[in-house]
């Protein structure tokens, strides 16, 4: 989000970008891409504290654009469809019980400045004992959906999650056209790449998945879920 941590539901810059397109009467569908490692720029200079006037440019800027794409755009009458959806298995990093009181002190001094942290941290630390031997025996998350459609030569990719662009820069390689759908039908938390590990105290890799009562995905991840979708995006 832009805005930052509020108690009010917000749309944040998308739904400034939904308004400002649909005011001229125009209809808007809004897809995030994959940005798990990307800030806004308001970031830069008031962490975590946008304002409404920034949502506003926000959407003025990207509706903008929006408007020269479609200016450029041409009709297909017999475009192809197709659509195909597998499950994928995601390996977890599940440290020894006795780890985890450690990891629980590095995560606070790593991330102090965060609201209600401690709290947070103490929350995630009693789920984690509970779920420790379980999730050791079993180190995965299953059944998480992987997913793709086509319209002609354009190719919609989607992972449910907070996906590092890095994913979509190196599946454009193969298809230019392809457009990529993060938080898709659900949020299993940040998809990082592997090369992002090597970082001790990455918030992606080691401290959000404590927002998700879950242990860090391995960094096997990253192989996984582009095996998975270059298989997608060639059977479409």
């Amino acid at each position: 989000m832009t805005i930052g941590p509020i108690k009010e539901i917000s749309a944040d810059w998308p739904g400034a970008l939904v308004r400002e397109i649909e005011s001229g009467g125009d209809r808007c569908v809004f897809l995030q891409g994959f940005c798990g490692d990307i800030d806004p720029v308001v970031y830069l200079n008031r962490r975590l504290g946008a304002t409404a006037a920034d949502l506003g440019l926000y959407g003025i800027i990207m509706a903008v654009r929006a408007r020269k794409a479609l200016g450029r755009a041409s009709f297909v009458s017999d475009a192809r469809l197709g659509a195909l959806e597998r499950r994928a298995r995601l390996p977890l990093l599940v440290p020894p019980r006795s780890d985890l009181r450690r990891e629980a002190r590095a995560a606070l001094q790593s991330n102090r400045e965060f609201p209600r942290v401690r709290q947070i941290i103490c929350n995630w630390r009693e789920r984690a004992e509970k779920q420790q031997s379980a999730c050791r025996r079993s180190p995965w998350m299953e059944n998480v959906p992987v997913q793709a459609m086509a319209v002609g030569d354009l190719k919609i990719l989607g992972l449910p999650g907070e996906v590092s662009c890095r994913y979509g820069l190196t599946l454009r390689r193969s298809w230019p056209a392809l457009i990529t759908a993060g938080y898709a039908n659900g949020d299993v938390g940040y998809l990082p790449t592997r090369q992002a590990y090597g970082t001790p105290d990455d918030y992606a890799c080691y401290f959000a998945p404590k927002f998700y009562a879950i242990f860090p995905f391995s960094p096997a991840i990253e192989t996984i879920l582009l095996r998975e979708s270059r298989s997608l995006l060639e059977s479409l």
